[in-house]
């Protein structure tokens, strides 16, 4: 016999009484649920092994069953509703977790088809009760199938109760009575997502930050609703915190539809307000062709949002499924969604004229990459244009145009590291480079001569090398004492030197020092050959010597 978790047991012995209800007085005994199903299932799974107080948690019922073999009946759907109860392992006492929680199987697998369940069911102590260890069972309340359109209840062919694992739980405080708990391993936390899809229960398991542990894929059971989040996408509540509950529920009076569109079938509001996905959730809402409005395409339909805050529907980028009916569109927040047809195209966005300038920079340098983003559709709408850098998004802008409308688009964006990178916008692409600035050196500084007459010249030259990977320019200034007094630039290629020369003329005597970007070096200006002084050093001279023997020749008289 196939050995099943509650819900399974609960799922197959359904579906086989209620086939045979009719042509066996005791089903149970005339088949084995191996002839007609292969069932996988997962034990039922609790949230938290140990709940302190009025703390809720969960009970997770999962799996599949394939029909291997045709029914003898043909059943549309089926439904088992029961409730869930704990009973203390010391005194035996009794409480309620879930006075009643739905099973709904639709539709009704045959021959070759799969059914798959996810269901949480939600659990809580009563405030009365005592702590301890309890065995936690199901019991069942109403089994019903529906068969030819009449519902047949076969309650009586099911198992009326089956265990479906324990839990410890600790009142409030000691004065609560009861067995203490047992020591117990540690708990492992887990942490879930809820989310009720028009009445019906899924979960995921997340991490603490909110991020997906795998990648979710969930469908309403009327299949007009489905959601698809990837591994690793985050979720958070308006406060930025780990989302634990979503709902989606059909909305009964959705605002209008705007002017010269239609709305496609049902309306869902999705809860709760400030919700946030990153990068985004994908949704797909399905449709029937008889919704559609005389004249209307399916390429004009659109998945759109109510802004409430300015009173409108604003449509998304769409992908319509015309083989599925599905129209589908990624959303980073929750509000009301709809299918909206159109009987004008609807927004339809294109990029050209992509630039990026400058397209080489030093590092840290500022770098402008812009388009011209057009809405060439019938009706206004809303874009997400992102910038990739090297194939990574690194900036996003919302774009909202008018039909007919464009608009010029600019991103900025620097990097310090030398090298080249590539930018796109929606499959318009370009490229710079970040290269390190040229470095120019100076050497080899002569100067000639190094002693001149007043109003000769002197010639300063040096050798000027680029020592970068990188074309470049530079100003060469000559220094005097100090003071500027030429300047040259100089272009050269990667690697290239050239010999740079200055002439100066000195006009007074003394000792000038001359640089060129700190290499320096000096020359004098020479005073020239005073012959007056000569001369009147001679003349003094001689009258010395004149008066001198005159002198001595009176002494002698």
């Amino acid at each position: 016999m196939i050995r099943l978790g509650f819900g399974w047991r609960l799922f197959v012995s359904l579906i086989v009484a209620a086939s045979l209800v009719s042509v066996s007085p005791c089903p149970a005994a005339a088949e084995d649920l191996s002839d007609y199903f292969d069932v996988s299932y997962n034990p039922v799974e609790f949230s938290q092994a140990e709940i302190q107080g009025d703390v809720v948690f969960y009970a997770t019922i999962s799996g599949s069953a394939t029909c291997n073999q045709a029914l003898p009946l043909s059943a549309s759907r089926a439904e088992i509703t029961g409730r869930i109860v704990a009973q203390h392992q010391g005194s035996g006492t009794e409480k309620v977790l879930n006075p009643s929680y739905t099973i709904d199987i639709d539709p009704f697998p045959t021959e070759g088809e799969t059914y798959s369940i996810n269901q949480q069911v939600s659990l809580q102590f009563p405030s009365e009760s005592p702590s301890g260890n309890y065995n936690v069972t199901g019991e069942i309340i109403l089994a019903k199938v529906w068969v030819m359109g009449m519902g047949i209840d076969v309650t009586s062919f099911l198992p009326q109760v089956r265990e479906m694992g324990s839990v410890t739980y600790l009142a409030p405080s000691s004065s609560s009575g009861g067995d203490q708990p047992s020591p117990t391993e540690p708990v492992t936390t887990h942490y879930y997502t809820i989310i009720q899809i028009l009445g019906k229960d899924y979960q995921w398991e997340t991490n603490s930050d909110g991020s997906l542990k795998q990648e979710v894929s969930l469908r309403s059971g009327n299949g007009r609703v489905s959601l698809r989040l990837g591994q690793g996408v985050i979720c958070l509540d308006s406060n930025g915190r780990r989302l634990e509950a979503i709902s989606i529920t059909e909305e009964m009076s959705p605002p209008p539809a705007p002017q010269s569109c239609f709305m496609v079938g049902s309306t869902y509001d999705l809860r709760p307000n400030g919700t946030s996905f990153q990068p985004y959730l994908e949704i797909s809402l399905g449709y029937d062709e008889n919704d559609l409005s005389e004249g209307a395409e399916e390429s004009n339909l659109y998945l759109a949002y109510w802004d409430e805050s300015a009173g409108r529907w604003v449509s998304l980028p769409s992908q319509i499924d015309t083989q599925a009916n599905t129209v589908t569109a990624g959303v980073s927040h929750f509000t009301t969604f709809a299918i909206i047809g159109s009987l004008v195209a609807p927004s339809l966005f294109t990029i050209a004229d992509l630039s990026v300038s400058p397209t080489e920079v030093e590092p840290g340098g500022m770098v402008t990459v812009s388009a011209l983003m057009s809405n060439d559709g019938g009706r206004e709408g809303s874009y997400s244009l992102s910038l990739t850098l090297n194939e990574k998004v690194v900036d996003t802008k919302m774009i909202t145009l008018a039909p007919g409308a464009s608009q010029s688009v600019s991103f900025k964006l620097a990097r310090e590291e030398a090298g080249n990178y590539r930018v796109a916008l929606d499959g318009q692409s370009g490229e710079f480079n970040v290269v390190a600035p040229s470095l120019f050196t100076i050497a080899d500084l002569s100067i000639t001569p190094t002693e001149i007459k007043p109003g000769g010249m002197v010639t300063i030259s040096a050798l000027v090398s680029n020592e970068s990977s990188k074309e470049g320019s530079h100003s060469l200034s000559l220094t005097l004492n100090g003071e500027v007094v030429d300047t040259r630039v100089i272009t050269l290629a990667p690697g290239a030197s050239q010999s740079v020369s200055f002439s100066l003329a000195g006009e007074e005597a003394g000792n000038y020092r001359v640089a060129l970007d700190g290499q320096g070096g000096g020359f004098t200006v020479a005073a020239p050959f005073q012959w007056w002084v000569v001369m009147l050093a001679v003349a003094v001279v001689v009258i010395g010597v004149a008066l001198y023997l005159l002198w001595r020749r009176r002494l002698e008289a």
